[in-house]
């Protein structure tokens, strides 16, 4: 078993970001909801400037069990899967806490609901690469 704890820098969001009318934003509930916890949540990465997040392995035989403390993007477990070969991984999300979601640096040029800016989605774009990144050393 081996744990790292990964530091995801906080985006920097602009005007647009901040407001919900950046090009993908979608708002899924009532957007004074949101035009209301946005100053906490701004202050809080302002404060903070990085979110810690615990990535936890443990190898048993051919598995390999990596706990994320996430909703990681499936393309973002996929490649985990990949890297972890021979050992077959096992990706558990929300393990060990929960900083929000984490999507592909790709899903954010698309933009969407997981991608949109708020108390659950406000880690930098490449925050997933990072967490993968540290499951496959602690892996390897």
């Amino acid at each position: 078993a081996r744990a790292c704890k990964v530091e995801l820098p906080f985006r920097k969001p602009g005007e647009d970001e901040i407001r919900g009318t950046l090009r993908g934003a979608q708002r899924f509930v009532d957007p004074s909801l949101y035009d209301k916890h946005m100053p906490e949540v701004l202050k809080k990465m302002k404060e903070r400037g990085c979110q810690a997040a615990e990535v936890q392995t443990l190898i048993l035989d051919e598995y390999a069990c990596v706990g994320m403390p996430c909703e990681l993007f499936v393309e973002l477990g996929l490649r985990l899967k990949e890297r972890a070969h021979p050992r077959r991984a096992l990706v558990f999300g929300l393990a060990n806490g929960m900083v929000g979601y984490v999507p592909t640096r790709e899903a954010f040029a698309r933009g969407g609901y997981e991608t949109t800016l708020c108390g659950w989605s406000n880690l930098i774009p490449e925050a997933g690469e990072m967490l993968v990144d540290a499951a496959i050393g602690l892996l390897h």
